[in-house]
């Protein structure tokens, strides 16, 4: 006790019990009085926690443990006790106290959304902070753990699975590295009001607990990365997959409920047909629709046009914009590269505001180049077996022998007149030399 007290310890601590409490610090001076009095007065022991203040100035806490001493008439004579240093173990639990408030603090003020989730198997919702439900628009009541997040964050079942499998994969290899937080992983996130947005995800682990935050990627890298992927989808594919691809992916990586590639007919200049269309990721039926009175008619072989909101207002008579509860578009035109003729149109539509419109815009000025040109290329090819087919009609219906060969020599064409004529199948002639076969 003598060192507790900051005394001489080669001096027995006695006095009176008064002289002790003379160092309890006054603040502690009356609990601790009771609790004397009460082990007194029922003769028992009890614990009991204060701080004392030595004659230096410097204040301590015990810890302390005492019990009435009687005589042989039950009378209390004395007490006896044990008392311990505590100070630093309350210091301890002060500064661990002081950061839980300051992690709390820095939690609930962040303006990054944040969740803290327990590490065991339940993963149960402990906390989400302000942001988190301002931006995504969830409550504790939404989301009680991470099993009810999924289905909310990605409603569609691929794209989930595909999710789950990156996160998994994530957590595998941070804790195989025995590391403390995974590598981040990029995801489209649905908000309760139906939005999405393109986040960064990370989580840490702290002790018991795992905190999950979710960042909006910065504009630029976005729009960069958004870009790859577009370009990494559909550069294997060439026709009616490239346009169904793209049409998929445009809808995704701009957020909007819809996206189609049509085509105008330069005989029919008034009819659009959409050759793909994608509805929140999936492909729909494609259609047919009229031109005249919509915002595709100021967009094909113009320029790009964005309607913010209120679209169905500007164009009344478009139907089919009230239809779908359309209340944003954008558009950009499809033009030969040759010719500066109208092919077509990419459209973006969204019952909301399209989210990042300046990111929109960038992706479809990049990817309407390269739609112009499989678009052009896939009407040439059309053109080129229309007028192949043309020609094999003349041929075949022609009574007269007709041979088609190239400047070498080389058998192309071979009719059936030319068969009954000069007595060779049309297979075998194919690719044999003229002189040899017919002179």
């Amino acid at each position: 006790l003598s060192r507790i007290y900051g005394l001489d310890p080669s001096i027995e601590f006695e006095g009176d019990i008064t002289d002790r409490l003379n160092y309890v610090h006054p603040d502690d001076l009356d609990m601790v009085t009771r609790t004397m009095n009460r082990v007194v007065e029922s003769k028992g022991q009890a614990d009991v926690e204060y701080r004392i203040v030595r004659d230096d100035g410097q204040e301590r806490v015990v810890w302390a443990r005492g019990r009435a001493v009687t005589d042989s008439s039950g009378r209390v004579v004395r007490m006896v006790g044990t008392g311990v240093d505590i100070t630093e173990r309350k210091q301890a639990e002060k500064g661990l106290k002081d950061n839980e408030a300051l992690l709390r603090g820095l939690v609930e003020t962040s303006p990054i959304p944040m969740l803290v989730v327990s590490a065991d198997r339940d993963q149960t919702v402990l906390s989400m902070n302000r942001r988190f439900t301002e931006v995504c628009g969830y409550t504790l009541e939404d989301i009680p753990d991470i099993v009810a997040w999924w289905p909310k964050a990605y409603p569609d079942a691929s794209y989930r699975m595909d999710i789950e499998r990156h996160w998994t994969k994530a957590i595998v290899d941070a804790t195989m590295a025995n590391a403390s937080s995974i590598t981040p992983v990029e995801a489209f996130v649905t908000c309760r009001d139906g939005t999405r947005r393109y986040v960064v995800a990370h989580m840490g682990w702290f002790g018991d607990r795992a905190l999950m935050l979710f960042n909006d990627l910065p504009d630029p890298k976005r729009a960069e990365d958004t870009l790859q992927r577009i370009s990494e989808a559909i550069t294997p594919w060439t026709g009616r997959d490239f346009f169904r691809t793209l049409a998929n992916h445009l809808s995704d990586s701009c957020q909007v409920d819809y996206a189609f590639i049509g085509m105008v007919d330069e005989s029919v200049p008034w009819l659009g047909r959409a050759i793909a269309v994608s509805r929140n990721g999936q492909l729909i039926d494609t259609f047919s629709y009229n031109l005249r009175g919509t915002p595709c008619e100021h967009v094909v072989g113009k320029s790009l046009c964005h309607y913010p909101t209120a679209v169905q207002e500007l164009f009344p008579d478009d139907r089919a914009l009230v239809e779908l509860d359309i209340d944003s578009y954008m558009g950009i035109p499809l033009v030969s590269s040759t010719t500066g003729k109208a092919l077509g149109l990419i459209v973006l539509l969204n019952r909301a505001p399209i989210p990042h419109p300046d990111q929109a815009e960038a992706i479809l000025r990049v990817v309407a180049n390269r739609a112009s040109a499989e678009l052009e290329r896939e009407l040439a090819e059309k053109a080129q077996r229309e007028t192949e087919a043309r020609h094999s009609a003349i041929l075949e219906s022609s009574l007269d022998g007709l041979i088609v060969f190239d400047a070498a020599g080389e058998i192309l064409e071979f009719n059936a007149a030319a068969e009954a004529m000069f007595g060779h199948r049309r297979a075998d002639a194919i690719g044999r030399d003229v002189a040899e076969l017919v002179m």
